[in-house]
């Protein structure tokens, strides 16, 4: 597993110190005619300070040199929303800068994945699930970083009209997904088989194209019965607004079915690893770093989600969402980003119960 290192402090090998004037002066001038001497090394030393102080001036005037910084790129598994805070931190309070690295952050696009770009060489680190498990297991050379949440916020929701409660009830139901990517419910999937019911007595079915972004719409207007969502959009406040004005829908939690995996977990290649070990290791840590400074001040990343990255939720949503996620992410119990490989090793024998990866694939070469 990657870990943090200090880094250590580097010597520019320049000195600081003023030349000698008596080093510069040609002979004559060091041993005879005094005044003469005098007013050389005043010019001198004028001279010097003049040039001294051209120098400093145009140095605080000119931006910091772009070509220092090492560019990378972030591929978020989602939209920009409060999700994804300490990244945008690490980002607008300079820690990434700080290690020398440039960040661009990319939010979803309608087509594609985090895993998708980052293979492709679209991106240097994705956000990804816990199943990017699944990808590995499929010979994907993905190596895990850090999961950031320390619980999934995967759930399902449906309308309280359905009369849908418990895992038992899904049998007969539809449970739609996006089009080929059933594995990203490995949650709803192990919540399901562990209340007992089979997989073939739930209609598993993908949404239409022009619905994947709607997936709200879709089950409220009676076209599913079951959806996947991430419940951090899904607070209490939240609920209880949208039951207000009409819309009564509600959460089912894996985790009150024993299903507890990590959520937003960061991520990378072992190409990556192995070629640029420094540079992963300084992005994980500016970006823990981030993520304390994002948890510690709610308001203030707001603010920053808001003016320079989406106004596609309002503040009252955004704050609504990071004290949702709090307890997701543990970090007045847990430091950001810990990794527990016997954690680890429970998602992955579910996987195998599931049947989603062979039974003799190891963990090995994964953290």
């Amino acid at each position: 597993m990657t870990t943090l290192t200090s880094l250590q402090p580097r010597s520019t090998g320049k000195s600081t110190q003023a030349p000698n004037p008596e080093t510069i002066l040609p002979p004559q001038y060091t041993k005879t005619f005094f005044p003469t001497k005098i007013l050389l090394i005043l010019l001198l030393s004028n001279l010097l300070l003049s040039l001294f102080i051209c120098t400093s001036s145009h140095a605080e005037s000119t931006p910091p040199n772009s070509n220092k910084f090492d560019k990378v790129v972030l591929q978020l598994r989602w939209m920009h929303q409060f999700q994804f805070a300490g990244f945008y931190a690490a980002v607008e309070k300079g820690f990434y800068e700080q290690e020398g690295l440039r960040v661009e952050i990319r939010e979803r696009e309608p087509v594609g994945d985090a895993v998708t770009d980052v293979l492709a060489g679209k991106a240097n680190y994705g956000v990804g699930l816990s199943n990017i498990l699944l990808r590995r297991a499929a010979g994907i050379p993905i190596v895990s970083l850090a999961p950031i949440f320390q619980h999934s916020a995967s759930a399902a929701l449906v309308t309280a009209a359905s009369g849908i409660s418990v895992p038992r009830d899904f049998v007969g139901k539809r449970v739609s997904y996006p089009k080929d990517n059933i594995q990203d419910l490995p949650e709803v999937l192990g919540m399901i088989l562990a209340e007992g019911v089979s997989l073939e007595n739930v209609k598993f079915e993908p949404y239409p194209p022009e619905m994947e972004f709607r997936h709200f719409e879709y089950l409220t207007t009676g076209h599913t019965d079951i959806i996947p969502v991430y419940s951090t959009e899904f607070s209490s406040e939240k609920l209880q607004a949208l039951k207000q004005a009409g819309t009564d829908v509600k959460i089912i939690n894996p985790r009150q079915f024993g299903i507890d995996f990590y959520g937003d977990t960061l991520f990378t290649t072992e190409d990556e690893i192995n070629s640029h070990f420094n540079r992963a290791e300084a992005f994980l840590r500016a970006s823990i770093k981030g993520w304390l400074y994002a948890m510690q001040n709610p308001e203030e990343t707001v603010d920053i989600i808001l003016k320079k990255y989406s106004t596609r939720h309002s503040r009252a949503d955004l704050l609504s969402e990071a004290r949702a996620m709090r307890s997701l992410i543990d970090p007045e119990l847990v430091s950001i980003g810990h990794s527990n490989l016997g954690r680890w090793q429970h998602i992955l024998n579910t996987y195998k119960e599931l049947g989603l990866v062979p039974k003799n694939f190891s963990l090995e070469g994964f953290l």
